[in-house]
């Protein structure tokens, strides 16, 4: 069941009814998200091995959804390190969707944050997420030197069309 707030002339408007009206409006879209769309890939979000044998990867830019329903925006291409993962294992690379607190400002007891930032945050997972908010967008495996032999694309789901 969902809850929005009904605002009327005279009525004194807290934080609790504007934060009450932001999660109406975010839980309505996660639930258009999942049942709509589903979950997974939208566009991009490409693995791509670097250059001269790095043991590292580029991530493009790109768009997901995650189970919940959130929207998991990348807008720039991604470097991501894989040197502290020992040679001849699998690592998992999947996107996630993360919130930051922005800008500080002076409050009654000390400061609080005025925004949250909403962002993504890669990560490199030993095993197979299973049911954490995870997007998985490759699973490579690392040859000798932990140098990259083969980069998957099996694990990596789609949102539907």
């Amino acid at each position: 069941m969902s809850e929005r707030p009904r605002y009327f002339p005279g009525q004194a408007i807290s934080a609790d009814d504007l934060e009450q009206e932001q999660l109406y409006h975010r839980e309505k879209a996660r639930r258009h998200n999942r049942f709509l769309h589903g979950w997974g890939i939208v566009r991009g979000l490409e693995v791509k091995a670097s250059p001269q044998g790095r043991r590292e990867v580029t991530i493009s830019p790109g768009y997901a959804l995650d189970r919940r329903g959130e929207e998991i925006v990348v807008s720039r291409s991604v470097v991501v390190d894989l040197s502290g993962h020992a040679a001849g294992t699998t690592v998992y690379v999947a996107v996630r969707y993360e919130e930051r607190p922005e800008r500080p400002v002076p409050a009654p007891e000390g400061q609080e944050y005025s925004r949250v930032c909403e962002t993504f945050a890669i990560e490199v997972l030993a095993t197979l997420p299973s049911r954490a908010p995870h997007v998985v967008l490759a699973e490579i495996e690392l040859g000798r030197g932990g140098r990259i032999k083969a980069i998957g694309t099996a694990r990596r789901r789609y949102v539907r069309g």
